[in-house]
């Protein structure tokens, strides 16, 4: 859209950025306009049409993710919705699963190994299986 362009624009987005804590830049975009590819950016990014207003993010966090319905009622649930998705977090890894849905299973991850005594022979095993998947 041009810049000097008006367009209705929803309140939750408008207070979103008018608040300017979230880690993110708001821009609006056409979401039906036609992609090279002859699809349209709904098509493209497996964005649902129906939820409004239509809010996702994209960038270093991989392809781009649609906001859940939920967190839009409101500008802070927005803001506090996309602090969680795109600002680092530190997470506590107790069991193998954890490491995989935590962090084996994300586009970026840094593990940080609490030092102490050697870990038993099955511990290292387990990390060895799981970073060959």
């Amino acid at each position: 859209h041009p810049e000097d362009a008006t367009y209705p624009i929803s309140s939750v987005f408008q207070e979103a950025s008018n608040d300017r804590s979230a880690p993110a830049e708001f821009k609006l975009m056409d979401c039906n306009h036609l992609l090279s590819s002859e699809k349209t950016v709904y098509e493209r990014f497996k964005l649902n049409e129906k939820q409004r207003p239509t809010i996702f993010v994209s960038g270093k966090l991989g392809p781009p993710k649609q906001v859940p319905a939920k967190h839009l009622k409101t500008g802070n649930m927005l803001v506090k919705a996309l602090k969680n998705l795109l600002e680092p977090k530190a997470e506590k890894i107790e069991t193998t699963q954890d490491l995989r849905s935590k962090c084996l299973e994300k586009d970026i991850c840094g593990l940080l190994l609490k030092g102490g005594k050697q870990s038993p022979k099955y511990v290292k095993d387990a990390m060895a299986k799981l970073l060959v998947e």
